[in-house]
């Protein structure tokens, strides 16, 4: 129904030029896929989820008190970094510590990069490459006040 009212456009049909990714340390050009092996805190943390998702499947708690989405829930937060669930701050490092280590490593790496307009030849006036970070879970968000959180 989208394409009877929309004048919809692909990348195809408008041949427009697309900047080619970094190479990656393999050699190939794509995005980079930065792995973090669990630590110890987030392994105790996945057993106590696995106890809570086993007491909701046996029903022994209400589901106004803990159930699946709030499990499945805490679980994101926690593989992203277990200080989102309320573990002490003196924890292993995570994901979110080593995508800040790769994002900062990138930028120190591209920041004296200079780039020309290929239809101007004009130089850009922003040195350094650019980098896209998703993220849509520990993402920290204004409240009244103006005040972050997360």
């Amino acid at each position: 129904m989208w394409h009877v009212s929309a004048d919809v456009k692909t990348s195809e049909d408008l041949n427009l030029p697309v900047p080619e990714l970094s190479v990656r340390p393999d050699g190939q050009r794509g995005p980079l896929i930065h792995t973090v092996s669990p630590g110890p805190k987030l392994r105790a943390y996945i057993d106590d989820i696995a106890q809570r998702a086993d007491a909701v499947a046996n029903k022994e708690v209400a589901p106004d008190v803990d159930n699946m989405l709030k499990i499945s829930s805490d679980g994101r937060k926690a593989a992203l970094d277990v200080r989102m669930v309320g573990l002490d701050k003196d924890v292993d490092t995570g994901k979110i510590d080593a995508a800040a280590a790769q994002i900062l490593h990138t930028w120190q790496q591209t920041r004296d990069r200079e780039y020309v307009d290929t239809v101007t030849k004009e130089k850009s006036p922003v040195p350094g490459g650019l980098q896209l970070v998703f993220s849509d879970l520990g993402v920290p968000t204004p409240m009244a006040g103006g005040t972050p959180t997360s």
